[in-house]
């Protein structure tokens, strides 16, 4: 994909900012209906574009909803319909710990499901994952 695309999905926004980063803007519940969009979404920027992305998760809390959740659906759809061939790395930003550990779940379970590893950070800013991406993106690949 070339040029920069906006999806709303449920309360949830997706951005792609070529070349190769795919944002991610959770805010509140995370249902199996979105999961499914997601997937359709992620298929259509790496196929035949980047080929892989950087993913970049901003979780933003809500007053009446203080962090995003995922429901069990939607967990077991996308830890089963995505593919770790899909990322460079994902870069989860914010959260509380359950979020984290619920990301880091999810993370492994996509790492099984591909051919390709990839990179997972967790930071505090959108600024900081920003910065971690453009420091990948020079190390010396493996």
């Amino acid at each position: 994909m070339e040029q920069s695309r906006t999806w709303i999905v449920g309360n949830h926004e997706l951005i792609f900012e070529p070349p190769d980063t795919l944002r991610a803007i959770i805010r509140g519940w995370i249902t199996y209906e979105d999961g499914v969009k997601w997937v359709a979404i992620m298929r259509d920027v790496t196929t035949p574009g980047p080929v892989s992305v950087y993913c970049v998760v901003q979780m933003t809390p809500m007053p009446e909803f203080p962090y995003p959740r995922l429901s069990q659906e939607a967990r077991q759809y996308l830890a089963k319909q995505s593919s770790s061939d899909w990322f460079k790395a994902i870069v989860y930003v914010g959260g509380g710990i359950l979020q984290k550990i619920t990301a880091k779940g999810l993370t492994v379970a996509m790492l099984l499901s591909g051919r390709k590893r990839f990179d997972v950070e967790f930071v505090d800013s959108q600024e900081k994952a920003l910065q971690w991406i453009e420091e990948h993106r020079k190390a010396p690949r493996r």
